[in-house]
């Protein structure tokens, strides 16, 4: 069923879909392709948008901090049934969002959350990991790069990069360079922020270079 409403992108399709993402009460996978298959309606009908996206806005409600929504709230993953699937959605809401375009164009708050999210993330009452959750976030800000052609720059100054891009190299370098130091769990983050800078190399934002990928391929460098 939802595969079929994604083929008709009209208002009332775009309604169903936020409602199934917000009911509590559908499985989780459900919610998580409902996400997936509203990106691709609103993809198809910018027109009839403005603003801040609605599946934005519900991200914030659901996660945001509650004295400040344009914040994450502390995590506090807890293993009980509820929970988990709160979890899942949780990872695959910021996939869908970074999704979405505009002219061909990945939107820029959508970046800036992503980016924000990626930065303020609070894991320091929690007792599980959230290696997951982060890699997830890098992973959603790599599909956001955009091809630089399409964005007027081509210049590798890094005077030249919009201070979104430079917010981007930033949190990404930061990402990888603290797996390094104290890894994540099979280094999914530091695998997930090289996804960004291949991302940034590939779209023109930063110069190709193969060696930072040889370095971290090194044998015997990362052991499960």
């Amino acid at each position: 069923a939802l595969d079929r409403l994604q083929l008709c992108p009209n208002p009332q399709s775009r309604d169903v879909l936020l409602e199934t993402i917000s009911n509590d009460n559908f499985f989780y996978r459900v919610r998580c392709h409902a996400a997936y298959a509203l990106t691709e309606v609103l993809n198809k009908m910018p027109e009839t948008w403005s603003g801040v996206p609605a599946l934005l806005s519900l991200y914030r409600r659901i996660y945001g901090a509650k004295s400040c929504p344009m914040l994450p709230r502390s995590n506090n993953f807890v293993v009980t049934s509820q929970n988990l699937q709160q979890y899942f959605l949780q990872q695959a809401l910021p996939q869908a969002l970074a999704r979405m375009r505009t002219n061909g164009m990945a939107l820029q708050e959508v970046q800036c959350f992503i980016v924000d999210y990626i930065r303020y993330n609070d894991n320091s009452i929690n007792r599980y990991s959230d290696d997951h959750y982060r890699a997830s976030l890098l992973n959603a800000l790599a599909v956001c790069v955009a091809p630089v052609n399409t964005l007027g720059g081509g210049n590798y100054i890094p005077d030249a990069l919009s201070w979104e891009m430079n917010e981007v190299v930033e949190e990404t370098t930061h990402a990888l360079n603290m797996d390094t130091i104290k890894p994540s769990f099979r280094h999914v983050v530091g695998v997930a922020a090289l996804s960004v800078i291949h991302n940034l190399q590939r779209n023109g934002h930063i110069p190709s270079d193969s060696k930072i990928f040889w370095v971290f391929a090194a044998p015997k460098l990362c052991v499960n």
